[in-house]
């Protein structure tokens, strides 16, 4: 059971269960002394949830302190960026998103309605039609053979090397050209039956339908691959690729790289990590975050002053 789908909120009661499990179980927050919390709110999440989770923060969980941020922004904030294109391969969606000097640009933004989630179910009826039935692996074996070939001319004549995988309850099956097949249907969400467009064409259009020459040049010039899908090898230079056939010769598109001092895993928890450094700013200076009277004094709108 997940209180998420596709990126929104769809079930309020599992999400309360969950918070509740992970601050006094799992944090060993105690009731009645609870703690401040920043928030990376789910990206295009509406006035009416962003309200409703500030009201689940503090009537619920009496948060001593509370601030919330988009995915987008944060991700960037965990390189040490305010500006750029971010693109998040999530578990059911893939959100593609610009953000300008800390705030993300939404009304340019797109959301493909596929992701981690939809590839894994894709495998299943691939290898299902071999007659291998994968019941609730297909996600962990997704992840470990899906691949991006330099181009999809590539990809369809490649020769593939069977590999071999042995599934947790010891079934040992045989993979072939599934996580080609599966690379492409990332970069092609209509190959999982889908009217979208390519991903290449989402990243384009997210950052060229608005702003100034320069604004859209900078967009380009400083793209983010994050998420859960981002580590599928190959995805970054293919991506690139495409993304520079689309563009003008006075552009550069790149893709923001990883300094070396940063973790691994960084792009795949970047939401988290620039949280982590958003909250040591915010809750060290007073007015920094939402506070108790905050809230008594506005209510659940408060969120939409303070957390803009």
């Amino acid at each position: 059971v997940s209180p998420l789908e596709k990126g929104t909120i769809s079930d309020w009661d599992v999400l309360e269960a969950c918070l509740d499990h992970v601050l006094y179980e799992r944090i060993g927050w105690r009731r009645g002394h609870e703690g401040g919390m920043l928030l990376a709110e789910p990206n295009f999440a509406s006035r009416d949830e962003r309200e409703r989770l500030c009201q689940l923060m503090f009537e619920v969980f009496n948060l001593a302190g509370y601030y919330a941020a988009d995915q987008a922004v944060l991700s960037l904030y965990a390189l040490g960026r305010v500006s750029g294109t971010v693109i998040d391969v999530g578990y059911g969606k893939t959100d593609v998103v610009p953000v300008l000097e800390g705030s993300a640009q939404l009304s340019t933004a797109q959301r493909l309605p596929y992701g981690c989630q939809q590839l894994a179910q894709h495998l299943g009826t691939q290898l299902a039609a071999r007659g291998i039935n994968l019941g609730g692996t297909s996600k962990d074996l997704a992840r470990s053979i899906v691949r991006v070939a330099g181009s999809a001319e590539e990809a369809a004549s490649a020769a593939a090397e069977p590999t071999t995988h042995t599934l947790p309850d010891g079934q040992t099956i045989t993979v072939q050209r599934e996580g080609l097949q599966l690379g492409e249907a990332l970069m092609d969400g209509s190959r999982l039956g889908l009217d979208v467009e390519r991903l290449s064409e989402a990243v384009h259009t997210a950052a060229t339908a608005q702003g100034d020459k320069d604004t859209r040049k900078a967009w380009l010039e400083g793209m983010m691959l994050c998420g859960g899908g981002s580590g599928a090898p190959g995805l970054g230079a293919r991506l690139l690729r495409e993304v520079r056939a689309l563009s003008t010769q006075q552009v550069s598109p790149m893709l923001c790289g990883v300094p070396d001092y940063l973790p691994e895993g960084t792009r795949r928890h970047a939401a988290w990590m620039g949280g982590a450094v958003l909250a040591r700013v915010t809750f060290s200076q007073a007015g920094g975050f939402l506070t108790k009277a905050d809230y008594e004094e506005a209510g659940p709108a408060a969120v939409l002053r303070k957390c803009i």
